[in-house]
């Protein structure tokens, strides 16, 4: 190898370790927090002045057992059901449609057991099918209007008990048809009781945090990571007081002032940049995190939307960020209606 050569050679190992940090971008850490209470608000106000409701049940047959059932499992946060001395604010209507069995098929397995010190078996036979189901739950204010509709409908497996006698399995099957309905009215009925209570109640929520810095790499990032430290600090103080004070609305006031002027640099199409399309993906998420810390769910879906268009995979669950800040958005907006 010639020394002009051998001159090249160096020259491009010297440029690509000059260059490979900006090449590789910045290194981000990431860092669990735990999880968060959040109240997602109510759909509607609709329901804010009310107290009592009257729960009518409409029920495909004559099994009250079935009717009281659905009154005892549809259990409503907030409100109280009206009695003879109250005046009705709302009324629940749920609806059940006939339970329609389609014809059920017979199976049969070998059951093992001792006799006398001998192992022997003999054949069980049951019978399994399918329910369909349809129930329609109603809201309705004072004047009759509805304000609210929910729908649960499927198809349940059934299976009636086993005998050694096939005609026995069929009698058990039929009989147990009774159970089977039983079973799915519970279930429905609370459906309709988390459908209500989510539609016409604020919810506590749990969601899990995870906060974002940037590792001293090309360049360095110290009011970056200070404020970090803020937003760690006021979720701290949320998670330990479940409400803000002075200081944590301060904290996240000051990172979404300086997230906000960090981001005037970005330059995410550039790699070279310091502000470059992973450190604004980190950048948008933290202030995100600083704007939902804060009840301001509008800006934060823009800025997890924003991390997500940079870094699909900025923090794990940023799909659901987005979600959630939507749907408690878009909840709130309705509040004002």
């Amino acid at each position: 190898m010639n020394t002009f050569n051998s001159f090249k050679i160096g020259a491009v190992l010297i440029s690509l370790l000059l260059t490979a940090p900006i090449l590789f971008g910045q290194k981000l850490k990431k860092a669990k927090w735990g999880y968060f209470n959040y109240i997602q608000p109510r759909a509607t106000t609709e329901l804010d002045n009310a107290e009592y409701f009257f729960l009518s049940v409409e029920i495909s047959d004559d099994e009250v057992y079935r009717r009281k059932l659905i009154e005892q499992e549809f259990g409503v946060e907030k409100f109280k059901a009206a009695g003879v001395d109250n005046n009705t604010d709302f009324i629940v209507k749920i609806v059940e449609s006939p339970f329609k069995f389609n014809s059920p098929a017979k199976k049969s397995y070998a059951k093992k057991y001792t006799e006398n010190g001998v192992e022997k078996s003999r054949n069980m036979y049951y019978y399994e099918g399918t329910m369909d189901y349809h129930y329609i739950l109603k809201v309705l204010d004072a004047d009759g209007n509805e304000i609210f509709r929910d729908i649960q409908k499927g198809v349940q497996k059934t299976k009636g008990g086993a005998s050694e006698s096939q005609i026995d399995a069929h009698s058990t099957y039929v009989k147990d048809k009774l159970k089977f309905k039983e079973t799915n009215v519970k279930k429905v009925s609370n459906k309709f009781a988390d459908a209500f209570n989510d539609f016409f109640t604020d919810k506590s929520m749990t969601i899990h945090i995870r906060g974002v810095n940037v590792v001293k790499k090309q360049y360095e990032y110290p009011e970056f990571n200070k404020t970090y430290d803020k937003l760690k600090r006021a979720y701290d103080i949320l998670n330990v007081n479940n409400a803000g004070n002075d200081e944590s609305n301060a904290l996240l006031s000051e990172s979404i002032t300086f997230l906000k002027d960090f981001l005037k640099d970005s330059a995410p199409l550039d790699k070279k940049s310091r502000v470059n399309a992973s450190v604004t993906a980190a950048a948008n998420y933290n202030l995100g995190l600083a704007y939902f810390l804060s009840m301001d769910y509008e800006n934060a879906q823009i800025h997890f939307e924003e991390a997500l268009s940079y870094d699909k995979g900025i923090v794990a669950g940023i799909q659901n960020w987005v979600y959630v800040s939507k749907t408690c958005a878009e909840r709130l907006s309705n509040h004002s209606k």
